[in-house]
């Protein structure tokens, strides 16, 4: 990659030389200093660009999209939002019709999903001890049910399953939200949110007669926070670690609002009942981040940590177009330069190694007296400056390397 870039630098320092002559001047100019002598047309400036507004937070575009607020005269309709345009937004006003259950309702949804569990229970139950799937006669004889009833308890069952998901969908965004910023989109939250919804729909019980939200807040809680051990870190943290930096992070907000200044590791250790020596591990643990960390910009845009990073290495387009000037070079000297001339431009340029030599070393090393060098160096650029070699290298005027 190195000589590539060198290779690069000399086959612009000699595009450079014949483009743009400085007459006179006997000392290998650099490709930085030459590109600065190139003087753009004003008619090429560019013009300003137009300033840019600042978007609106999703969370008031919500507030001012509400009937509650908008003035009845002179309102104009905003653009609803999509799932291409803003996900979250959308899927905030997908779940908002969902209306709450009772702690009745949610008991009589529970019970219809419990049977429609037994009645599947008994039909895997029958399965096994059959050794193949029953028909619906031998199923209805097992379970006491005609098929046609069969087939309405499992339905009601899916449909009751169905409605108490949906009605608790916008307690998981509730819980989602105080995760957010930790390395793990509001999306992914979300769906891993969903998850602990659908395994707290599974196991709850109606029989101990609590609200289903009590129930379901562990279980969402525990989707997010699993999320959250094993994929915001790029190295991943056992869960049991995860959990205990996320108590000492409490611990140190705590105690640092009481005292009014930084808690030390005996008091961290002291709060949450451990020894101090696995508070200083905590410290030493390995931290990444990741180039793809999405990132707002001032104009409203986004972005990702890897647009902030410079990178030293030129670009493969630029390596592309190296390549290309080089080849176009080696044509123009085998066409237009006798062998000696040609050697003496490959020296000074340093076209082979992508290492410039002084005139002086390139006459020593040619066996010829150093106004012999000049005098061939002076007539073999004068031979690539003619208008035909010109045209063929002017397109890589805007090259940098």
């Amino acid at each position: 990659m190195r000589r590539a870039v060198h290779l690069g630098r000399a086959c612009a320092a000699l595009l450079f030389s014949l483009l743009l002559p400085l007459a006179g001047s006997f000392i290998l100019p650099t490709t930085r200093s030459l590109a600065a002598r190139v003087r753009q047309p004003a008619w090429r400036a560019a013009a300003p660009a137009p300033p840019q507004t600042a978007l609106t937070p999703w969370e008031d575009v919500e507030a001012d999209a509400s009937p509650s607020r908008a003035s009845p005269r002179g309102r104009r309709k905003a653009a609803e939002p999509t799932p291409s345009s803003d996900p979250i937004m959308w899927y905030m006003e997908s779940i908002s019709s969902r209306r709450m259950l009772t702690q009745e309702q949610e008991i009589e949804l529970a019970r219809e999903m419990r049977r429609a569990d037994a009645l599947r229970a008994k039909q895997q139950e029958l399965e096994r001890s059959l050794g193949r799937v029953p028909t619906a006669e031998e199923t209805s004889a097992a379970l006491c049910l005609a098929p046609a009833e069969l087939e309405q308890q499992l339905r009601r069952g899916e449909a009751a399953r169905e409605q108490m998901l949906e009605s608790n969908l916008r307690l998981v965004v509730w819980i989602a939200k105080r995760y957010t910023n930790k390395g793990i989109l509001m999306e992914d939250l979300i769906q891993e949110g969903n998850l602990g919804l659908i395994r707290a729909t599974d196991l709850f019980d109606p029989e101990r007669k609590l609200r289903f939200a009590t129930y379901a807040t562990h279980w969402i809680r525990q989707g997010v926070t699993r999320a959250l051990a094993c994929q915001s870190r790029t190295i991943r943290l056992p869960v049991y670690v995860h959990d205990f930096l996320m108590r000492l992070k409490q611990a140190r907000a705590v105690l640092t609002a009481q005292l009014g200044r930084s808690a030390t590791e005996e008091e961290l250790a002291e709060a949450i009942g451990v020894n101090v020596t696995r508070v200083r591990d905590a410290a030493t643990l390995p931290t990444t981040v990741s180039l793809d960390l999405p990132l707002s910009k001032q104009d409203g845009s986004t972005g990702t940590l890897v647009d902030l990073v410079r990178s030293s290495k030129p670009e493969p387009a630029e390596l592309c177009d190296v390549s290309a000037l080089r080849s176009e070079l080696e044509l123009l000297l085998k066409l237009e330069l006798p062998t000696v001339e040609r050697d003496m431009l490959r020296l000074i340029y340093g076209l082979d190694d992508g290492t410039p030599k002084s005139r002086v070393k390139v006459a020593t090393m040619l066996n010829i007296t150093r106004s012999r060098a000049a005098r061939l160096e002076k007539n073999a650029m004068a031979r690539l400056r003619t208008p035909s070699s010109k045209a063929r290298l002017e397109d890589f005027l805007d090259l940098h390397v």
